[in-house]
């Protein structure tokens, strides 16, 4: 008989499951119906193990697949397992772009020690008063837009700066297609998650 660290499970292929999934876990001895208080005790529903590791208090060690269902009795009479999902703050600007705010609590379906389960849930709302860091440079970009129109308007009443307005122009052209880049990617951003 192999020594097995993470307990033995009474299952066909007699194998216990891989520790990134399971945790051992103390449960008092109960007897099944039937069978004398001496006797083997049996736990169902915890990965196909039938029956565990007997000490000589009467308790019983168990192989347990943290990803099974929360309903189960034993964990939930135990607090042993609580259930969680893996919630993040979500930050809220006044003109209605979001983004994801700090990790707050991690579900029980970690595939590796430390990692999300990917599936992201709102833990609080923070409402922020002012406009988010695309809106600000949209107005940035747009007043000096209005600048850059204004002062072609102006040379072209004085005369003589032909190359200063074809430049000019070019360079308000660039801004606008930036503008309307942030434009969608801000309009995106919003009616994607509300």
């Amino acid at each position: 008989m192999s020594a097995n660290p993470y307990g033995r499970c009474n299952d066909e292929s007699n194998r216990a499951a891989p520790p990134a999934l399971t945790e051992v876990v103390t449960l008092e001895s109960q007897p099944t119906e039937g069978s004398s208080s001496s006797g083997i005790h049996t736990w169902h529903g915890f990965c196909g193990c039938n029956g565990s590791n007997i000490n000589s208090n009467g308790q019983a060690s168990a192989v347990i697949d943290i990803t099974g269902p929360v309903e189960d009795p034993v964990r939930e009479a135990k607090g042993q397992i609580k259930e969680r999902m893996c919630y993040f703050d979500h930050i809220r600007w006044s003109c209605g772009y979001w983004k994801w705010g700090n990790f707050r609590q991690q579900c029980t379906k970690e595939y590796r020690t430390g990692e999300t389960c990917g599936l992201k849930l709102v833990y609080d709302t923070d409402y922020l008063p002012n406009q988010c860091r695309i809106c600000d440079n949209v107005h940035k970009k747009t007043r000096r837009y209005y600048k850059m129109a204004a002062d072609v308007e102006r040379w072209r009443h004085e005369g003589g700066r032909t190359a200063t307005i074809e430049k000019t122009e070019d360079d308000m052209d660039e801004l606008s297609r930036q503008i309307a880049n942030l434009n969608a990617e801000h309009a995106t951003r919003v009616s994607s998650v509300s």
